[in-house]
């Protein structure tokens, strides 16, 4: 019996601060104290987002100077924007390795390239040369719609396949490139 009225009583002390609560003759609460300004910060930027949606796939060239998706299945990149007229959207490659099995084959050699191509535009462009990714400035990339939805078609091709440009070296290859979105 003690235990039900201990709870009895804690309901009732937690509900007299609400019952006491000032009221004046229009039923509102008193005013006591400053105003206070609530502030909301921020603008309508341009923005991208991209996602890759689907892996390529890879083939020797028939001259057997590229490891390449060229004719074979190409990666698929997904792609939405927004932005007021005069705004371009461009996606450039960051990065670039190439696997043959779990070993880097980029800067094994001086003379390695990877190169892709947006769209089967048939202009192929490097993103990577002499042990480094290529300087942004210098690759084209591919323009995206502004205000809109889509994929891009991206293939690629190798050079490190080769050892030092001679024979090639057989094995199961991964060839990843990291690309970003690029607003201005």
């Amino acid at each position: 019996m003690n235990k039900t009225f201990a709870v009895a009583a804690a309901t009732l002390v937690a509900l007299t601060p609400a019952a006491a609560f000032a009221k004046n003759n229009q039923n509102s609460g008193t005013k006591t104290g400053s105003p206070a300004d609530l502030i909301w910060s921020g603008s309508a930027n341009a923005s991208c987002s991209i996602s890759a949606d689907k892996e390529g796939t890879l083939t020797l060239s028939n001259n057997q100077q590229y490891l390449t998706s060229e004719g074979v299945q190409h990666a698929e990149l997904g792609y939405t924007t927004a932005g007021p007229q005069g705004t371009t959207f461009t996606i450039k490659s960051t990065d670039s390795s190439v696997m043959l099995g779990n070993t880097e084959q980029l800067g094994d050699n001086q003379n390695e390239t990877v190169d892709v191509r947006y769209n089967n535009s048939g202009q192929w462009q490097q993103v990577w040369q002499q042990n480094s990714a290529t300087y942004l400035d210098n690759q084209a990339g591919a323009t995206l719609t502004r205000n809109g939805s889509g994929t891009v078609d991206v293939d690629v091709r190798t050079t490190a396949h080769t050892n030092g440009g001679g024979s090639v070296a057989y094995g199961n290859y991964t060839v990843r490139t990291t690309v970003s979105c690029f607003v201005k």
